[in-house]
């Protein structure tokens, strides 16, 4: 599996930047998905099962960090990839909508915020309303706490929750944090997960 991801990801090169989507994701239509995720919701799937669903504010953070090159994209790229994400809005548009909300963005970081709305935050907010449109409940959190190195990252909300700071340390995500500093955080976000 591994060699084949690399092989897709090298076949893709740097057409990668128009899709918002990883190069292996689940497929429709099979044991694993057999449906579409809010039509199956519609038609009642998953009733009688209560829902956590969350992210972290800024889940695509990381992967600015895999490729130094994304830190200095410019503009043109980005609007491109606006234009694919949100077809309905002007891509000079959502790029100032998404540059207001941080002093001095630069398109790198405009990019991965549009990306953790179009690919994260969205969906989970599209399942949620699919279910309480049912009459199904959904509980919706984000996770706001920011490491140094990488912000709200995809993933920084695991030593928290799993209490695996140590496990965690020297990498970008808990990069230069003391794990004492943020257990009062870690023990909050574990009794609400675990009360659920």
């Amino acid at each position: 599996i591994v060699e084949t991801y690399e092989r897709l990801i090298a076949e893709q090169g740097d057409r990668r930047l128009a899709s918002p989507a990883p190069p292996m994701h689940p497929v429709v239509g099979g044991d694993g998905l057999p449906d579409q995720i809010l039509p199956a919701l519609s038609g009642g799937a998953g009733s009688g099962v209560e829902v956590l669903i969350g992210a972290t504010a800024e889940e695509m953070n990381p992967f600015l960090m895999i490729d130094p090159k994304l830190v200095a994209l410019p503009r043109e790229p980005v609007l491109q990839l606006l234009s694919t994400l949100f077809p309905d809005v002007e891509a000079t548009i959502a790029y100032e909508h998404y540059a207001a909300r941080r002093r001095a963005a630069r398109p790198a970081q405009i990019m991965a915020d549009a990306l953790t709305d179009r690919i994260v935050r969205l969906p989970a907010i599209a399942v949620a309303e699919t279910r309480a449109s049912n009459g199904q409940p959904a509980y919706v959190y984000q996770f706001n706490w920011r490491s140094a190195a990488a912000g709200a990252c995809h993933a920084v909300d695991l030593p928290f929750l799993f209490g695996t700071f140590d496990e965690w340390a020297g990498t970008p995500v808990l990069e230069s944090v003391e794990s004492d500093s943020v257990k009062a955080l870690a023990r909050r976000y574990q009794r609400a997960v675990g009360a659920f």
